[in-house]
């Protein structure tokens, strides 16, 4: 499939249709007039920005008790959020084009009159969200989409990078919804039986047990390998306890690396492609410190109250620590970060990281 081609077409069909009077946006000020009782949120993203949806979802919660709250999210992460207080429904959203007719079946299932757009891809999920049935929807202050003809909040949409940091934009949805802001803090639930199963996995190795998960979604973030192996080797040769690797699939490659170059034996456990999101979730609960660049795992460790330090090599201006980095309890979660945007993560030493985390096992 040439996915330029199909998003041009998926895009002039759409643009076609208002040209013709099909699609009128439904204006902000008549959704505050006229109130909503379903809502959608979506970030169909990255793991981390549906994490940082989280206030967002609280807050309408706390003020709405009787609205019925929906949460549309990549498929991978669908785990992570199902039975999460505040939400009655999570949907998976499946990727670019793919189950199309049956992501919009399960939205039309649910009958949404209003949705929240905090992070999501075009061209794909707006117009699926429209198809629906859900003609009110919301995108949020700054981030940009092409489909700016069929939201209604046009106007507020001229940034090419956001500002601020993401848990507050996201809270800007209650402001423009003329109702309260809850705290500003993200927060996932762990069930029981599933923290048992993985700390039964994990056994009698010998605590403090602490994490690497070395794995990054985009080049950009990715320390290497042999630098994540360096930094473990001088931890386990300073501190007592067990390293836990983690990571998904396909960063199977550099957590196998990882666990090579560090040795250790018994000291070392490697967890690469074993867990559903909510296990990992269980697992870095259990740990005294996560250590690795600004992905999943990261916001996930947050929201549970776990250490962390994070590397972080902004490319851009929307991705530096202070728009996706740490925003509350900052004395536990530690950031290093490259001096310089576009500065190449390379640059960050193993100096820096180590001492960065010498705190957390003394």
């Amino acid at each position: 499939m040439n996915f330029r081609v199909c998003d041009n077409l998926v895009y002039w069909l759409h643009r076609g249709l208002a040209a013709a009077g099909k699609i009128h946006a439904k204006p902000l000020a008549g959704i505050q007039r006229d109130g909503f009782q379903r809502i959608l949120v979506v970030a169909t993203t990255a793991i981390g920005d549906a994490v940082l949806c989280a206030p967002l979802i609280d807050s309408l919660r706390k003020a709405l008790p009787q609205a019925r709250v929906g949460f549309w999210v990549s498929a991978a992460a669908v785990p992570l959020f199902e039975g999460r207080a505040g939400l009655d429904s999570v949907l998976p959203y499946h990727g670019k084009y793919r189950r199309v007719r049956q992501s919009i079946e399960e939205l039309r299932r649910e009958r949404y009159d209003l949705a929240l757009v905090a992070n999501a891809n075009d061209p794909d999920v707006i117009p699926m969200i429209w198809w629906s049935g859900c003609k009110r929807i919301i995108r949020r202050p700054q981030r940009n989409t092409i489909y700016s003809f069929m939201i209604a909040n046009p106007e507020m949409l001229s940034a090419s990078h956001t500002s601020g940091h993401a848990i507050v934009r996201n809270l800007e949805f209650c402001d423009l919804l003329r109702i309260p802001r809850g705290e500003a803090r993200t927060r996932i639930e762990v069930k029981p039986e599933t923290g048992s199963r993985v700390r039964s996995l994990v056994g009698k190795a010998p605590q403090p047990w602490w994490c690497i998960h070395p794995g990054s979604s985009r080049p950009e973030k990715q320390w290497e390998a042999g630098r994540y192996a360096e930094l473990a080797r001088r931890i386990l040769g300073k501190f007592p306890g067990t390293l836990l690797i983690t990571g998904a699939r396909h960063e199977k490659p550099i957590c196998d690396q990882v666990e090579r170059e560090v040795g250790e034996g018994g000291r070392v456990h490697n967890f690469a492609a074993q867990f559903r999101l909510d296990e990992l979730a269980a697992l870095l609960k259990c740990v005294r410190l996560l250590i690795s660049g600004d992905t999943g795992p990261y916001h996930i460790a947050m929201a549970l109250d776990t250490p962390t330090v994070t590397l972080f090599a902004p490319w851009d201006a929307g991705s530096s620590a202070a728009i996706n980095g740490p925003y509350f309890d900052r004395e536990i979660h530690r950031v290093v970060e490259t001096a310089h945007l576009r500065e190449p993560i390379s640059t960050i030493e193993v100096d820096r990281v180590f001492d960065a985390c010498a705190s957390f096992f003394a």
